[in-house]
């Protein structure tokens, strides 16, 4: 934090240009920050249009061998499992259809049980 304060100007003599007392009137807060810059390594000295220098892109090497064939296991699995889950989802209509055949088939239960009751089952 930076404060900075004004120099009051008590009498002092005409020849001095240093106050005799610092007197704090008004104090103001300065935040400062640290900011990061683009650099290149010696072995990539790219500069971009408006004349700063870039950083040097880092590059995989492709996956080979057993770390390929599971990427692309994994990659088909989850393929799998989401086109899995899409057809397990149930619409709206359908849920509501089935909804509606379960509570008819409990209707027919219940009506079924009054008939055997009233007749004396």
């Amino acid at each position: 934090m930076t404060m900075t304060a004004p120099i009051a100007l008590l009498e002092a003599p005409e020849m001095s240009v240093v106050a005799r007392k610092f007197v704090v009137g008004e104090e103001m807060n300065t935040m400062t920050t640290a900011t990061a810059l683009e650099c290149a390594t010696p072995l990539n000295r790219t500069v971009s249009p408006n004349g700063t220098m870039r950083a040097p892109v880092a590059r995989r090497a492709p996956a080979r061998g057993i770390d390929r064939a599971v990427t692309t296991l994994a990659v088909a699995m989850l393929k799998w499992s989401r086109a899995r889950e899409q057809r397990a989802a149930t619409t709206h209509q359908e849920h509501y259809r089935r909804l509606q055949l379960r509570n008819s088939e409990l209707q027919r239960e219940a009506d079924a049980l009054r008939l055997t009751q009233r007749i004396g089952l």
